[in-house]
């Protein structure tokens, strides 16, 4: 016998946990429901606003009514004796719900069709009670697993403010590595000296550093000391050639095909013009 008369305030309409073992390429269509999906287990490629994506575990997909995507699994030419040995390429929850408290939380956060999070077990714990609730749908399975969803809502709105704290976090010491780099860019600078610096693996260091900047801890460095160079060119009159040893260039050939790169001029090029503008 039903527990209540009227529908739940958060609605599952329909949930599973998925593996795919064989490649397979999904059929594009708009969504009738509030789509939740988080992939736990391998990877696949999904097809979000006309650009692929790659997920990895840990990322979240979360469409509203309307939206339309993609998703291939194993469509990147996995190596034959992977298919073979039946590996899994792919693993995910996902569930279509619907109802005025989802509609409320959805429309409240807004977050992004597509985050990457850190899944607690017990958000996993609750997505894994979600599709088994729906599968096997006991009594009350309704209520129980609208009651589900707006646990597995919160934990992710949780989850979402851990990820923000720990970017926020991570941009901190990338400020401080910036900050070292540019007091000590004119010197023999290593990734090592940096990650000390910052008391981090050397591995992470230059990891971080990457993933927030998209510049490489050496190039960055390299950057520094070009520009550099290039004020000095305009405040100085040392030649170019003290300059650059002074900007740590020990080498003025490398110093030349650097400054080339960088600001399209030779050295000299650039100080003539700098000049006459001035």
């Amino acid at each position: 016998m039903p527990m209540y008369d009227s529908p739940p305030a958060a609605q599952v309409l329909f949930s599973r946990y998925i593996l795919h073992k064989k490649p397979f390429l999904t059929r594009p269509a708009a969504l009738t429901s509030y789509y939740i999906r988080l992939q736990v287990v391998g990877r696949c490629q999904a097809l979000i606003d006309g650009e692929w994506h790659a997920l990895q575990p840990g990322d979240l997909l979360l469409c509203e009514p309307g939206r339309s995507f993609q998703l291939a699994f194993g469509m990147d030419k996995k190596k034959k004796s992977e298919e073979e040995t039946g590996a899994i390429l792919s693993g995910n929850y996902y569930a279509g719900c619907g109802g005025e408290w989802l509609a409320d939380w959805w429309n409240r956060n807004r977050y992004p069709q597509l985050s990457r999070i850190i899944p607690s077990t017990s958000l996993i714990a609750i997505f894994k009670e979600i599709a088994e609730e729906y599968v096997r749908k006991r009594p009350n399975w309704r209520e129980v697993s609208g009651y589900l969803l707006q646990s597995l809502c919160l934990h992710i709105d949780r989850a979402m403010h851990d990820m923000q704290y720990k970017t926020k976090k991570q941009a901190v010491v990338v400020e401080r590595m910036k900050q070292y780099i540019e007091e000590n860019a004119c010197s023999s600078l290593k990734v090592s000296d940096v990650a000390v610096h910052v008391e981090l693996s050397e591995s992470y260091t230059s990891r971080l550093f990457k993933e927030m900047t998209g510049q490489s801890i050496i190039l960055y460095a390299l950057d520094r000391r070009l520009l550099l160079a290039g004020d000095r060119m305009l405040d100085t009159e040392y030649t170019l050639e003290q300059i650059a040893e002074m900007s740590g260039f020990h080498s003025y050939s490398y110093f030349h095909r650097a400054f080339c790169k960088k600001f399209g001029l030779t050295p000299s090029e650039y100080r003539s013009k700098t000049e006459k503008v001035n």
